[in-house]
């Protein structure tokens, strides 16, 4: 009977071996046959080792982890780069002064409507309009501007939503907003040569500088343009940071209960 036994167990070893190279030979091409061994006795150790209650105990585990992790999203809420109330005075003061400013520059320059004749005056109504701009390309305007998205992004990224706007409404503010400053800047970049005009007969004033005609050829559009846009994103800052206290930490659950084609969602 030892005899038998022995053959049987030589059998039974001889199959495993097949089977274990003939699985080697799946993966001969990413490691060695020493790497092999070594994993492969690893998941062998990991799957004897797991039971029905050790899975129990890992998904109780998990699910309190994730409880823990819901409860501490709803309790902190990301704070704000800049409250809203600070940002509607700041966004108030940028406009009341490039306005004020606009006005001294359309009469600061002598007559409304005549010509400009000189090189100081040009270089003088040139001053006036870039300081008119310079407002809302300043670093102030800038970091307010950045600030103001950020936490709209961190908003949308908390909640999944746009609430209380629709997504594509936010959307097309920013891009309004990023146009304005393009605009102005534009704008500075073609007038500012004009400070260092020097004293003589006067350039023929072309394309953009025709606004250095005289103090009514500039009619500032971009200027109030900037302006709307910029409220109307301190609009849409504020009105997202209210809607905090009703934020979701599961955006995807309300997306499996709601309607999926809610236009309040994020896209």
């Amino acid at each position: 009977m030892q005899p038998r036994r022995g053959a049987q167990k030589d059998a039974r070893c001889a199959g495993a071996l097949q089977r274990e190279m003939a699985m080697y030979k799946r993966f001969s091409r990413f490691m060695t046959y020493r790497r092999f061994y070594v994993w492969r006795a690893r998941y062998n150790y990991v799957v004897r080792s797991i039971n029905g209650w050790t899975l129990v105990y890992a998904l109780l585990m998990l699910g309190l982890v994730y409880s823990c992790w819901i409860i501490w999203k709803i309790s902190n809420p990301p704070v704000p780069r800049v409250h809203p109330e600070a940002a509607k005075v700041q966004v108030r003061l940028i406009r009341e002064q490039s306005m004020h400013r606009v006005a001294v520059a359309l009469h600061g320059g002598g007559k409304p409507g005549q010509d400009y004749t000189t090189a100081d005056e040009v270089r003088a109504a040139t001053l006036r309009a870039l300081r008119a701009r310079e407002l809302y390309l300043g670093e102030e305007s800038k970091q307010l501007q950045a600030d103001m998205l950020a936490d709209i992004s961190d908003y949308i990224q908390a909640t999944g939503v746009c609430a209380p706007f629709i997504c594509w409404h936010v959307k097309e503010s920013v891009a309004r907003l990023q146009r304005a400053g393009e605009r102005t800047a534009a704008l500075d970049e073609a007038l500012r040569p004009m400070l260092n005009l020097s004293s003589g007969a006067l350039p023929p004033l072309e394309g953009e500088l025709d606004r250095l005609q005289n103090s009514w050829s500039d009619p500032f559009q971009d200027v109030v343009f900037h302006g709307w846009m910029l409220s109307d994103m301190q609009v849409l800052h504020e009105r997202m940071m209210k809607e905090y206290p009703q934020r979701e930490p599961m955006p995807w659950l309300s997306r499996l209960m709601d309607k999926p084609l809610d236009p309040r969602y994020a896209m």
